[in-house]
């Protein structure tokens, strides 16, 4: 086991995204890659919006379990055919979002690791970041906690 010190400013932790009242949505000019289990999950779904949508926009690529498939958008600024027209997600809406694309999960969130050490922040291409990071005097204080990495045999 190992110890790993995981370093965040408080407006990683304080960030929830706004949803439709966002001005603007960072639903479009994406590369969306599919893990082989989202894909599979998009096909086969229950709900025939997401199963079609998934039919006549997913393109198998089957370059490996993690970039099994691309959702492919209308045009390189287009937005994903899964936002509605409420500007929300039909896959969290419908879902939930533990059925989101890593892609699709992870943005505006980034973490940085490092040999001992992860950095957690966010991208200011998100304006609810941004306003966050400008209008809280306190966002860019940092927080620091210790973690254990164990380590498991997989032989």
């Amino acid at each position: 086991m190992k110890e790993i010190t995981v370093t965040e400013p408080a407006f990683v932790t304080r960030f929830s995204c706004s949803g439709s009242a966002c001005r603007d949505h960072c639903c479009k000019g994406w590369k969306i890659t599919l893990d082989k289990t989202t894909v599979k999950k998009y096909l086969a779904s229950k709900d025939t919006t997401i199963r079609t949508i998934a039919q006549d926009h997913i393109i198998l690529l089957k370059k490996n379990n993690s970039h099994w498939g691309e959702i492919k958008l209308p045009s390189a600024l287009g937005n994903c055919p899964y936002l509605d027209e409420d500007r929300l997600c039909r896959v969290q809406k419908t879902l939930g979002a533990k059925a989101l694309s890593h892609t699709c999960s992870s943005f505006p969130r980034a973490h940085h690791t490092y040999k001992n050490e992860v950095r957690n922040s966010l991208s200011l291409a998100c304006p609810e970041v941004t306003s966050r990071i400008l209008n809280d005097p306190d966002a860019m204080a940092l927080s620091e906690k210790t973690i254990i990495q164990q380590t498991f045999n997989t032989a």
